[in-house]
């Protein structure tokens, strides 16, 4: 029996419910793009880490491709997945990191079909609503705005 091959960057990996020699190729901003998505809709989460909120405004509206903050590693038959994240002040650290978690696990391998072996989260900081950094990011997007 043939066994289809999914390749992953140059990396193939045989898929064990293959039935042909068909290949099909997900790259790692495939799964990086799953991640962010889900990750940036799990309560508590202020953003990803290494991202302004314009940064934050664009991974929204799906216009960035890649990311600092997300770090994919194609084992033999695994995903491994690096999530660095900041959570805002007053939750609860490792519920939140433990949500991600799962969600990441869950939407990668039900829309990838790849199995994931672990999903490290990695907080950076903590946001409170009144972080004077925000305040002057929201400053430029004001501006911005008004020059439009």
């Amino acid at each position: 029996m043939a066994r289809k091959k999914i390749l992953q960057n140059d990396d193939p990996v045989e898929s064990p419910d293959s039935t042909g020699i068909d290949t099909i190729q997900i790259s790692e901003n495939v799964i990086a793009a799953v991640v962010r998505k889900y990750t940036l809709s799990v309560p508590g989460i202020a953003r990803l880490a290494g991202q302004s909120l314009v940064g934050g405004l664009a991974d929204i509206f799906g216009k960035r491709i890649n990311d600092k903050s997300i770090i994919v590693e194609l084992d033999d038959d695994k995903v491994n997945l690096t999530v660095h994240v900041i959570i805002k002040f007053g939750e609860h650290v490792p519920s939140v990191a433990t949500n991600i978690q799962t969600v990441c696990r869950k939407y990668v391998e039900e829309l990838t079909g790849q199995l994931v072996g672990k999903v490290d989260v990695v907080v950076q900081n903590l946001e409170s609503e009144d972080d004077p950094k925000e305040e002057e990011e929201d400053d430029v997007l004001e501006e911005s705005a008004a020059d439009e």
